[in-house]
Parts: structure tokens; sequence; C-alpha cells
């Protein structure tokens, strides 16, 4: 290779992989200003979701984990409902997509337990009957 090509093809690897610190000085200055834009208006857009996504979490890292046993047939409604649900918020106008461990598995679990508080024993031991 000549030495031009060389030249070349190291300044591209070094904006690539960042080994290069000029190259990587322009290149993340770059960034960073399309990176402020595009947060901005991802912001905005996702204003009326904030609740639901509190940033970057590795959430099978973050939160507790909690190993449930289901009949096959639960299961499967589970999962067939959250399909269903993802399937909703696709055609809908929302700019969200629902994650099973996410979103889904808490908000079915605490809509779920918020239910159970409410109940009366003998309600609960009927549902016990009804489902299982």
């Amino acid at each position: 290779m000549s030495d031009g090509t060389e030249d070349e093809v190291d300044e591209r690897l070094s904006r690539r992989f960042d080994s290069g610190q000029n190259a990587s000085d322009d290149s993340n200055s770059k960034q960073s200003s399309s990176d402020v834009q595009a947060s901005n208006a991802s912001s905005a857009s996702n204003s009326k979701h904030a609740l639901h996504d509190k940033g970057p979490v590795n959430v099978k890292e973050a939160w507790n984990t909690r190993s449930v046993y289901l009949p096959e047939e639960i299961d499967d409604d589970l999962t067939l409902t959250f399909e269903k649900l993802r399937l909703q918020v696709r055609q809908s106008d929302e700019d969200f997509l629902p994650q099973k461990t996410r979103h889904y598995y808490p908000v079915l679990v605490e809509l779920g337990r918020q239910q159970i508080a409410e109940m009366e024993t003998d309600e609960f031991v009927d549902a016990v009957d009804e489902i299982l």
C-alpha cells in the first residue's frame, strides 16, 4: 500500500475504533451534538411515558429475581396476552413498545397484588379453586 492509502485506512480505523486522539475528538464532538439533539427529541416525544422508562437499567441485574411456577395453560395465556398487548401498542400512536421483563411482568404482578390485597379470605379461596 502507498503511504496515502495507509493514512486513509489508519484514519478510518481511528474514527471507527476511537484509537486516534484527533479523529476521536472530532467524531466525539460531532457525535455528542447529534446525541444531544436526538436525546432532546426523544425526551420530548417520550415525556408522557417518563414513568415507565427510568433510564438504561439492566433489570436482570438491578431488580430482584422471583421464580414462579405456573400451569401450562396460564403460562400460555400470559404469553398470548403479552403478544396481543405488543401488537396493540405497535398499532397505536404510542411511541413505546413494552418489554416483557421490564414492563409487562411488573404491571401484571402489581395489578394482581393490588386486587388480591382488596379481597376477603373467602374471595381468595374461591379464586384459587376457580383458577387452579
